[in-house]
């Protein structure tokens, strides 16, 4: 059982998986690879999201998707979790100017993600504009500018990306909802492979979204069961 929770990934809500090839990818904070459950072949997917040179290790993230937090943080959780010290590289560059950069930041990201997420929690769910929409979009466009300049994993890229793409179908913004889902869809193609659910899904959002405005009634409906936390 030891090796089972140490070692399984989770599939769907209430299932984990010991894959004896993909579950042997070793962590790092800002990975090479990542992986996806293809839940009708049964397979356990590697992706890579990165230039991999060969004989270069394959790596993935063992750390939440959305977690932006500096070298401290981020190995205090891998030590309490999976009982080792991170020496990624991101990890062992522990002095000089590039480090010092990543560490502000990796400040500056979660405090942006910490405002997206308050202003979500507050914020009115109908289609159209108001003072909080706007602060979410202006926020969320900030912290997308800012990840972009970092070196992150890409999930968190394309967790904000759906965020974006939410708010602006909340603020009817049809032509910058047409951008980000684009966006998404090329990211998902990375992360999860061209046949993946996530990126048909966002293939057909790109070819019915100007479809969608046409009746907005049923486009409230679909807004209402969105999530717009990071």
């Amino acid at each position: 059982m030891g090796i089972f929770k140490t070692n399984a990934m989770v599939i769907s809500n209430d299932k984990s998986c010991l894959f004896p090839l993909v579950c042997r990818a070793n962590h790092a904070c800002v990975p090479n690879c990542t992986y996806i459950w293809d839940d009708e072949t049964g397979l356990q997917n590697l992706y890579a999201c990165d230039n991999i040179l060969p004989g270069e290790e394959l790596t993935v993230s063992y750390l939440p998707d959305n977690m932006v937090e500096g070298r401290t943080s981020r190995r205090g959780m891998l030590r309490a979790l999976y009982r080792f010290d991170c020496i990624c590289e991101l990890c062992s560059n522990d002095c000089g100017i590039m480090f010092e950069q990543d560490e502000r930041d990796r400040v500056k990201a979660k405090m942006l993600i910490e405002v997206v997420n308050k202003t979500a929690e507050t914020m009115d769910c109908s289609l159209g504009g108001d003072v909080h929409k706007l602060m979410y979009s202006k926020t969320c466009k900030q912290l997308y500018k800012h990840l972009s300049s970092m070196r992150i994993h890409p999930t968190l890229e394309y967790l904000v990306l759906n965020c974006l793409f939410s708010i602006s179908i909340l603020l009817l913004d049809q032509e910058q909802a047409i951008q980000y889902a684009e966006r998404a869809s090329c990211l998902s193609k990375k992360l999860t492979g061209g046949t993946s659910s996530n990126t048909k899904d966002w293939e057909l959002t790109c070819t019915t979204i100007k479809d969608q405005f046409e009746d907005l009634e049923i486009l409230q409906s679909a807004v209402n069961s969105w999530c717009f936390i990071i």
